[in-house]
């Protein structure tokens, strides 16, 4: 009983600090990247055009004790994923709609993605029309 109640409390502990290196979503009219602040240990920042997404979904990690909302964009051969701990989360979810036209605002999708909570909850929010 002992050593299960050590590796619960080992968890949290780990889940607190979820991530040694820290990560910032930066945005413009072309595009976003995510960038490691401070020392980046061998992380690259990551790039993307919205000329190339083809979708944007959003969903939810299960991280034990704590839930971690995640957006994953979809690009024709790749993809980029961010989440709610990295700086600019905010920033960005106020203004995606700027530069993805349809692309449903956080009020819409917040409640699907987030309840019931430690489900998944994969929810489209956008998606890029063929013409």
């Amino acid at each position: 009983m002992f050593n299960v109640l050590k590796k619960i409390i080992k968890k949290i502990n780990e889940n607190k600090n979820r991530s040694k290196v820290q990560f910032k979503i930066k945005f413009d009219r072309s595009g976003l990247s995510v960038e490691p602040m401070g020392e980046p240990y061998g992380f690259e920042n990551k790039t993307l055009l919205w000329a190339d997404v083809k979708r944007v979904l959003v969903y939810k990690r299960d991280l034990f004790a704590i839930d971690l909302l995640c957006m994953y964009f979809e690009l024709n051969d790749s993809g980029l994923e961010i989440n709610e701990d990295m700086e600019g989360w905010d920033l960005l979810n106020q203004n995606i709609a700027q530069y993805l036209p349809g692309c449903k605002n956080e009020d819409d999708w917040w409640p699907k993605a987030a309840f019931p909570a430690f489900e998944t909850n994969l929810t489209e929010i956008f998606t890029l029309c063929k013409k």
